[in-house]
């Protein structure tokens, strides 16, 4: 079947997520704070307490950087994750009124750049025409849409890396990787990978000069926090992970069947598939993204957190299925993973 370019895709991508903005405005009579979830001492006499959500913090450095830290729950570990905030108040040309909907603007554009480099690599591993709208159904982008997340930035960046990567534009890969970085951490799921790629190549240039462009401004950014807010960006409790493989899962939880049938047991299959590929950039971003799922700490699954944290591995998933020409499994998990837009849908129409 013929290829579709990536521009119909980023397209596509654009499209669907600013659809699932007007749904979720439309429904939310215009209202932009709907996205941030600001977390409120009182909403009624019968609700004690909310605490609002992961998006509330992009707000407040986008705001006023300079005076954000006291808004923020760990300052160090918030700003750590700074380009997305970063990039909205450019958008809104430092007016503060503005950042609400130029977060969203973003991430819209974000889920369109990040379409196009999927479909781009799916192209390469000559996967089914239709297979790229993983990216925009999968649930865990449209969380990270409809809650002002970090995510889909970090994951438009890693995938254009992994682009420039096997085009072997490696300056290009690791000025990506290092944005994306600055993005999110998850990006190193991608980077990693790529750079032990080289290694295994015997490429020992290109390998430390990908890990030095990829790294540098992540480690330089940290040391610049520390110097000052007083604290280690890692130094916090959501950055420790269990020590007991699925340590962090509570299987009284209602959503737990859904983690199990969409994050475990396709995480089980791609790993089964990895385990004689380990030194295929795909098959370690796969094993990398499983035992980020497996150790993943409790912290991380209130308002299943779980599905956007793990959106690498389904991914990175799709994309070696691809490769090593699993076409049942890919075309299967696919569908499976792209139905739940339906989850993304509730999500935008929630009170």
């Amino acid at each position: 079947m013929k290829f579709i370019t990536p521009r119909f895709w980023m397209a596509a991508g654009f499209g669907f997520a600013l659809l699932v903005v007007l749904i979720a405005l439309l429904t939310h009579q215009g209202d932009f704070f709907f996205f941030i979830n600001i977390g409120a001492p009182m909403l009624s006499r019968d609700v004690s307490w909310r605490q609002g959500y992961d998006g509330q913090f992009a707000y407040f450095i986008a705001r006023d950087p300079m005076t954000a830290a006291s808004q923020l729950d760990e300052p160090a570990y918030r700003f750590q994750r700074i380009l997305y905030p970063l990039l909205a108040r450019l958008l809104a040309l430092g007016w503060a009124d503005a950042v609400p909907m130029t977060l969203v603007v973003v991430n819209i554009l974000a889920v369109a750049f990040g379409t196009g480099a999927f479909a781009e690599l799916l192209n390469r591993e000559g996967a089914p025409v239709w297979t790229p709208l993983l990216f925009f159904m999968w649930f865990g982008v449209g969380q990270s849409l409809l809650y002002d997340l970090n995510e889909i930035i970090a994951l438009a960046f890693a995938l254009w890396g992994l682009v420039s990567f096997f085009r072997e534009r490696m300056i290009w890969a690791g000025v990506l990787f290092a944005l994306g970085a600055l993005a999110k951490d998850m990006t190193f799921l991608f980077a990693v990978p790529a750079i032990a790629n080289l290694f295994f190549a015997r490429r020992w240039r290109a390998a430390t000069q990908l890990l030095l462009l990829s790294a540098s401004p992540f480690v330089v950014w940290m040391f610049i926090l520390k110097l000052w807010l007083d604290r280690w960006s890692f130094a916090v409790h959501a950055t420790r992970f269990e020590i007991i493989p699925f340590g962090g899962f509570d299987g009284s939880d209602p959503v737990f069947p859904l983690v199990f049938a969409l994050l475990i047991i396709p995480g089980i299959v791609c790993i089964w598939c990895a385990v004689r590929r380990l030194s295929q950039v795909y098959a370690l971003a796969t094993l990398f993204s499983f035992a980020f799922l497996v150790f993943l700490p409790a912290y991380s699954y209130p308002a299943h957190a779980v599905f956007r944290l793990n959106t690498p591995l389904v991914l990175m998933g799709a994309l070696l299925f691809a490769n090593i020409g699993c076409r049942w499994c890919l075309k299967l998990f696919a569908v499976v993973w792209s139905t739940t837009s339906v989850l993304t849908l509730l999500v935008a129409v929630r009170p």
